[in-house]
C-alpha cells in the first residue's frame, strides 16, 4: 500500500523509483561491484529501495538498522543478533546459515534463536561473513548497514568492511545514509587514514518527487484507500510538504485514518513538525553552547536560499554580535552534515519543509 507508513517491501508499492530498483538491483548482481551507497535527502525512500531490493533479489543478507544502534557497541550488538535471526526465519536460506554458524566460535544457535558473545564480537562478525562466503555455492551474501552513518562511533567496524571488500568475492557491502556524513564519516572519503579510502563503489541516489510525481503519488493513494480527493488540497499539501515522499506518505495516512483531507493534512505538518523538532533538539543537546546559533541560521534559511555573507549580516544583526568566518563555517558543515541544511549554487536552505513549520 503507497501510505503504508512503514518502509516498503514490495515494489508494487515502491511509487516511481524504477530507475533506482533497476540500477541498485544491477549493482547488487554485478560480481565486479563490491560496495554500493544508496544515499539521498531525508524521507526520500532510501530504505524502502533498498528493502524492495533486497527481497527481490532474494539474496541471503544481513539487515542492520542502525538509527536502533545508538552510536553503543551493545545496541549493535543487538542488531546483529537480530538480523541474524531474521535470517533463520526465512526458510530460503535456513540451511546456509545454520551451515556457517557452526563454524564460528562465540556463537550459539537454538531453534530461531542466536546467543552471541560480545567479548571480541569484530572477531565473530569476520567469522560470520568469512563463513557464509566459503559455504555459498553462487549468488552473492548482502551486508546491509541502513542508515550507516550512525555506526561511525564503531570504530573497528570499517576495516572489517575493507577486509571484506579486498578478502570475500561473494559479500557485498550495502550503506544508506545521507550523503556527506555517509562519505565522510563512514566511508572516510577525503581521507587516505581511513580504512575504505579509495575503494571505488557504486551510488544510487534517491530524490524528492517533482510537483507533478508528488500530486501523481498522492492521487494514486486516495485511489487505492477508495478516498475522494480535493485538488486544493492535494496542492495545498505538496506546498507544504515539497515532494518529500515520506511526509506525503504521513499525510495520505493521517487522511485515511481520520477520514477527512483537509484535518489529515494539519494532523500530518503538526505531528511531522514535532518529529522534525525533536530530531533537531538531539543535535543541539550534543552543542548547547551554540544552540542560539544554530536556531537563528536555520531561521534565516527557512525564509528563502540564503548566501554565506547574507547568514553572517543575519546574524549579526539578530545576535548582536560578528560570528567569526571559521566558526559560521564550522556551524554550516555541522547543519549540512546532518541533513537539516542542503546547499546549491552556493546558497544555503532548510531541506525539511515541516522543520521550517516547527
Amino acid at each position: 500500500m503507497l501510505f503504508d507508513i512503514a518502509p516498503k517491501e514490495r515494489v508494487e508499492d515502491l511509487y516511481d523509483m524504477r530507475r533506482e530498483l533497476s540500477s541498485l538491483e544491477g549493482f547488487l548482481s554485478d560480481p565486479y561491484v563490491r560496495m554500493v551507497v544508496i544515499l539521498g535527502p531525508r524521507r526520500t525512500g532510501k530504505t524502502s529501495l533498498l528493502r524492495v531490493a533486497l527481497n527481490e533479489l532474494g539474496y541471503p543478507r544481513l539487515y542492520v538498522d542502525a538509527r536502533r544502534v545508538l552510536g553503543s557497541r551493545e545496541y549493535f550488538v543487538r542488531e546483529v543478533k537480530r538480523g541474524l535471526e531474521e535470517m533463520l526465519s526465512a526458510r530460503r536460506h535456513r540451511r546456509l546459515l545454520l551451515k556457517a554458524l557452526e563454524r564460528v566460535k562465540g556463537i550459539s544457535v537454538g531453534g530461531v534463536r542466536v546467543e552471541l558473545e560480545a567479548r571480541d564480537f569484530k572477531a565473530t562478525v569476520v567469522d560470520v561473513l568469512e563463513s557464509v562466503d566459503r559455504e555459498l555455492g553462487g549468488g552473492f551474501f548482502i551486508l546491509a548497514l541502513d542508515e550507516a552513518q550512525e555506526l561511525s562511533a564503531i570504530r573497528w567496524l570499517p576495516k572489517v568492511l575493507a577486509y571484506c571488500y579486498d578478502t570475500l568475492r561473494r559479500v557485498k557491502v550495502v550503506v544508506t545514509g545521507s550523503e556527506i556524513r555517509v562519505l565522510e564519516d563512514f566511508l572516510g572519503e577525503g581521507d587516505p587514514e581511513s580504512p575504505l579510502f579509495g575503494r571505488p563503489y557504486a551510488a544510487v541516489r534517491t530524490r524528492r518527487l517533482s510537483r507533478e510525481e508528488a500530486i501523481g503519488f498522492l492521487e494514486a493513494g486516495f485511489m487505492e484507500v477508495g478516498m475522494s480527493i480535493e485538488e486544493a488540497v492535494l496542492r495545498e499539501a505538496v506546498d507544504r510538504l515539497d515532494g518529500v515522499i515520506g511526509w506525503l506518505t504521513y499525510f495520505g495516512w493521517h487522511a485515511w485514518k481520520c477520514g477527512d483531507l483537509r484535518r489529515g493534512l494539519e494532523e500530518a505538518v503538526l505531528r511531522g513538525s514535532m518529529l522534525s523538532r525533536s530530531e533537531l533538539e538531539r543535535f543541539l543537546a550534543r552543542r548547547e553552547e551554540a544552540r542560539a546559533r544554530y536556531i537563528a541560521i536555520l531561521k534565516a534559511a527557512s525564509v528563502r536560499p540564503l548566501s554565506w555573507s547574507q547568514i553572517s549580516r543575519y546574524l549579526m544583526a539578530e545576535l548582536g554580535r560578528r560570528i567569526a568566518p571559521n566558526q559560521l563555517a564550522r556551524y554550516l558543515s555541522s547543519l549540512v552534515r546532518y541533513g537539516f541544511l542542503e546547499k546549491a549554487e552556493g546558497k544555503y536552505y532548510v531541506s525539511d519543509p515541516l522543520l521550517r513549520e516547527a
